[in-house]
């Protein structure tokens, strides 16, 4: 089933644009003439590898290595590079959920397969400041710009996604796995029905559950039980201090 994508092109005599998206039982109904993608020029209609025809953009070729002409192509959902050294390589239109990256993926999730991200997410897990982190990362240092687009990029959920990782390998380097984490909720359950002081060890269970990423995990089904245990404990508490304000009371009457 055909589809348009709508590109506002930022170029001379360009403007707002609605691209259509065709199949090729579509394309070949309406009689249109195509090419395959790695033939296309650009104006073409092309078609992908997942049979789909769409207008050819943008074609250029520049010289690769070992002599070969080497073709970038942008279409509407996105751009390929073809080295005319791997034939088999493929371009589909289904499944890119954006049009800015080669792979068709966000560009985040992108950059958090690479070294610089990577290396990224290790300090910021240590350090948890965002300018040291980044000084650390990039020992070369990085212009204001650069700096700028790096602390935007870690605020991403991807990002985040990648700190929790490297918090839970740290951690359990030290012991502190998930288990006992939640050995140590326990602990404090018990203690509190003791009266005990545990405001400084709940807030440290609160604080490893959310470098564990614990609290992202089944996060209504989490919620409505701990918001039940809370509740329980906190009747537990109560019944606690009218027993002792009970307790007084009667030491009292009887001097």
């Amino acid at each position: 089933m055909s589809y348009s994508i709508h590109i506002n092109h930022k170029v001379k005599d360009g403007g707002p644009v609605d691209h259509e998206i065709y199949t090729k039982q579509e394309a070949d109904d309406a009689g249109m003439v195509y090419v395959h993608w790695k033939e296309a020029v650009t104006g073409d209609w092309c078609l992908t590898d997942d049979d789909y025809v769409a207008e050819a953009l943008k074609v250029s070729e520049y010289d690769g290595n070992q002599k070969h002409k080497n073709k970038y192509i942008r279409m509407p959902f996105g751009y390929v590079l073809y080295n005319p050294k791997y034939p088999t390589k493929k371009f589909r239109a289904i499944g890119r959920s954006t049009p800015h990256t080669y792979t068709g993926k966000p560009e985040m999730e992108v950059r958090s397969k690479q070294a610089p991200m990577k290396n990224l997410a290790v300090t910021y897990a240590q350090t948890m400041d965002k300018d040291l982190a980044i000084e650390l990362a990039f020992p070369g240092g990085v212009n204001n710009n650069a700096r700028g687009r790096y602390k935007r990029m870690m605020r991403t959920e991807v990002f985040g996604k990648m700190v929790r990782e490297q918090l839970q390998l740290l951690l359990s380097e030290h012991g502190m796995t998930e288990a006992y984490t939640l050995d140590l909720l326990a602990e404090a359950i018990e203690m509190a029905k003791g009266k005990g002081d545990v405001t400084n060890i709940l807030k440290a269970v609160d604080n490893l559950q959310t470098m564990h990423g614990m609290n992202e995990k089944n996060k209504v089904k989490t919620t409505q039980q701990i918001e039940s245990t809370t509740r329980r404990l906190l009747d537990q508490i109560d019944e606690e201090e009218h027993k002792i304000t009970a307790t007084q009371i009667t030491e009292k009457d009887e001097e």
